[in-house]
């Protein structure tokens, strides 16, 4: 019999590389009261030959019900609604729902980079983006691809850079300012053709222009410029993949006035220009 009630996973063995973050795998699980795991020290070994020399983490986020973790130092965490724990790969022993209550929901996240995270569990309420990225991050990764991998790349460092953005502040320092900064990361990624100015997009979160990009950088780890110009060549390798739409009519799509301005960024920033992307050159 089954321990758990859904365990759907998204992976990528040699993993999605970033700026400083590569992500391997997410699992999605709701599990019930009997679920239980060990962690053999020998599939470290399947991880360690595609680390790329940083260091591995798992990262488990809890949506219900609790769980816990038990590392090798002898620690033991309990995680309940709302909890963050970030802790690397070589330290886990087990893990499993704890007895009380009707199982744990959580997201499993493998990946590696040179990160900081706090020993102990932290909580925070989760909120739309959060999800959202999340649950972009495993439809990317399970459709392959180089554009794809692209996005979910991005997709991820989005991700924790919200986590520790969250962890940053104290519980409820503003966070409707989180949220409306999310939100608009939201429609940028998903309309990266609208002419998006600074000023606006500010007023949009009601912050000053300054905070907006301090927000940004916390959060993305690049200006709103630098995240409109990501979203627009990831959207444009995602077209030039799964689509026949002319070069021409993408340029025009994604906010350029000119063929020929989009064709010198995308090749600048995928190293090669766009018919020669989309025919795998």
């Amino acid at each position: 019999m089954s321990d758990t009630r859904k365990d759907f996973s998204a992976w990528r063995p040699q993993g999605i590389s970033g700026r400083g973050l590569t992500f391997y795998a997410l699992w999605d699980v709701d599990a019930t009261p009997a679920y239980y795991r060990n962690w053999p020290q020998r599939l470290l070994g399947v991880y360690h030959r595609h680390l790329k020399k940083q260091e591995a983490w798992f990262a488990v986020r809890t949506a219900a019900g609790a769980g816990y973790l038990a590392l090798r130092d002898g620690s033991r965490h309990e995680l309940r609604e709302g909890s963050f724990l970030a802790f690397p790969m070589a330290e886990l022993w087990d893990y499993g729902s704890l007895a009380e209550g009707d199982g744990w929901v959580f997201r499993w996240y493998d990946f590696s980079g040179d990160c900081d995270w706090p020993k102990e569990p932290s909580v925070w309420a989760s909120d739309p983006a959060e999800g959202f990225l999340s649950d972009t991050l495993q439809r990317l990764t399970r459709m392959g691809g180089e554009a794809s991998g692209q996005a979910a790349a991005g997709c991820f460092e989005a991700l924790v850079g919200l986590w520790k953005m969250a962890l940053a502040q104290p519980a409820g320092e503003d966070a409707p300012a989180l949220q409306r900064v999310m939100a608009l990361l939201e429609r940028v990624r998903a309309l990266p053709g609208e002419n998006w100015r600074l000023p606006k997009m500010a007023k949009s979160c009601s912050l000053s222009e300054s905070r907006l990009r301090e927000m940004y950088q916390e959060i993305c780890g690049e200006g709103p410029r630098e995240f409109l110009l990501r979203c627009r060549m990831e959207e444009a390798a995602r077209r030039l993949t799964f689509s026949r739409v002319e070069v021409a009519r993408i340029a025009v799509d994604l906010g350029y006035t000119h063929a020929a301005h989009f064709t010198r960024a995308f090749k600048a920033w995928h190293g090669r220009g766009p018919r020669e992307f989309r025919q795998g050159k």
